[in-house]
């Protein structure tokens, strides 16, 4: 029943109602029947979208526009008689996805699963509407609400999937359907195929894009894999890495293993348990490989390129760089790799990266050995702060670093002790009374800044001390003198013997 209380009895009915629609301004609206069927689940792209003759009007283009039946006479006029209607297309992409270097069987076997499935399909199918209707079919069933996807063409695509040849997203691109027609599809052909004992056996082909189906399809080659291996040739020279090729294959065998621990476990942490059964993570290939990110944080760590150019190298957004980054540190710490070259008094910075020959004003790695003096300081002066405000804290106090003068440098502990006087009283007490520690450094010129306000050099040379003497000890204990052979090696450290 509409509006005016006219019961909807008929299509007639509803017709005649919409066509009888008239305004104060002269709107006069047709409406007829169409009798045609049409599939469910037809997606359109933004490509095709873009084509449709509309013209979008100055004010508010998104949403005022006029559609025109042929062509926008305000664009210039185009052919469209040759291309293909959008069945013709999808046909032709399933007669592709056919393709035995796909599906791993021959299309007399495809044929054969197909018509073995069929009744359980169809038994299926019926089982589903009568659930969704809540009894028995009143009347035979019509041509309306048709799935766009036939038995054999669902087999098919499931078979593709099983194989982990590309994701569903990439087959509802092929096919220019959406993904809700795909997902239920695969769903429940993969049941019927584990109840009728049909193994499908993955392929190492992964396949990441739609174009990558049809080159693949066509010359039994991808384009975008080709590319990619020559782009990793040739950031892997090791002029830029800094290590032989074997080297760096080792190492991205070490991590790799490492790296897909730590993402399986954030994704638990996320799931909140352990994978359904049946569900598959993490086959097809993400925007970077495992290989990729080590690589591109050895570059980062050599301070080769910025971010920016390694996100645009390898064609991903800076934030996908920053995370790979993040991830490639975190492993790295923990492998025992990094133990034995901790152990030999060296770091991650001194292991990946030789002097490199391009000047830069950054520090060399973010997380590495901060100044002590702030680091102790801070770290007394954010006990005392909440963390919400810790942050804040945090960058007013380091500003008294970054002034260019030793006088500014004690003006500016009295600025910012009296900003945060009112809201922190305590940790305005803590700079007065440490003002004397902190502007220490102001009164040495100041190149020699980085190296006065930080213990990191002696402490470098007291490890290295600690070093010499246990290997003297161990190895000339039988030899020379012990009290002889620890002062030489210290000797030589310190600049004496």
């Amino acid at each position: 029943m509409n509006w005016r209380g006219r019961p909807l009895t008929s299509h007639e009915v509803v017709v005649n109602t919409i066509a009888s629609t008239r305004t104060r301004t002269g709107l006069r609206v047709g409406a007829e029947l169409d009798t045609s069927a049409y599939p469910t689940g037809v997606a359109v792209s933004k490509a095709q979208l873009e084509a449709l003759p509309i013209h979008r009007h100055d004010t508010h283009g998104a949403w005022n526009y006029t559609i025109y039946p042929t062509v926008d006479p305000a664009a210039p006029a185009t052919d469209r008689s040759g291309e293909p209607t959008a069945p013709a297309r999808r046909a032709a992409a399933l007669r592709m996805l056919s393709d035995p270097r796909l599906t791993g069987m021959r299309l007399q076997d495809l044929d054969r699963l197909a018509r073995q499935l069929g009744p359980a399909q169809a038994a299926a199918r019926e089982q589903r509407c009568y659930q969704q209707r809540g009894g028995r079919r009143r009347k035979a069933p019509g041509a309306h609400g048709r799935p766009i996807l036939s038995d054999r063409d669902r087999v098919l695509v499931t078979v593709i999937y099983l194989r982990q040849v590309c994701s569903q997203q990439v087959l509802a691109d092929l096919l220019e359907v959406t993904q809700a027609a795909i997902g239920p599809a695969i769903k429940e052909t993969r049941r019927l195929l584990e109840e009728h004992r049909h193994a499908i056996a993955p392929t190492i082909l992964r396949l990441t894009r739609a174009q990558d189906v049809v080159d693949y399809a066509r010359t039994g080659t991808v384009a975008t894999d080709l590319a990619r291996s020559r782009r990793y040739e040739q950031l892997s020279n090791p002029t830029l890495t800094g290590m032989p090729c074997v080297d760096l294959d080792r190492l991205v065998d070490r991590l790799s293993i490492r790296h897909a621990a730590l993402v399986e476990r954030r994704r638990h942490q996320r799931r909140g348990g352990a994978r359904l059964p049946g569900t598959r993570g993490g086959v097809f290939r993400q925007k970077i490989t495992d290989a990729e990110r080590i690589l591109a944080t050895i570059l980062h760590l050599r301070q080769v390129c910025t971010m920016q150019a390694l996100a645009d190298l390898f064609d991903v957004s800076r934030r996908t760089i920053g995370n790979a980054l993040a991830e490639v540190a975190r492993c790295w710490k923990r492998t025992a790799f990094a133990s034995r070259q901790r152990r030999r008094g060296s770091t991650a910075r001194q292991t990946f990266s030789p002097p490199s020959p391009r000047k830069t004003t950054r520090r060399p790695i973010p997380n590495h050995h901060v100044e002590s003096i702030q680091t102790h300081f801070l770290r007394n002066v954010l006990a005392r702060v909440p963390k919400g405000s810790a942050k804040m804290v945090a960058a007013a106090i380091r500003t008294i670093f970054a002034q260019p003068t030793g006088a500014e440098v004690t003006d500016q502990v009295d600025k910012v002790a009296a900003m945060l006087a009112p809201k922190f009283p305590q940790v305005a007490t803590m700079l007065v009374d440490a003002t004397a520690d902190l502007t220490a450094f102001a009164h040495f010129p100041a190149a020699h800044w980085t190296k006065i306000w930080s213990t990191n050099p002696l402490e470098r040379v007291n490890k290295e001390v600690k070093r010499r003497t246990n290997v003297v000890g161990i190895f000339l204990r039988d030899c020379f003198p012990a009290s002889a052979a620890t002062s030489t090696a210290a000797g030589s450290v310190s600049g004496r013997g």
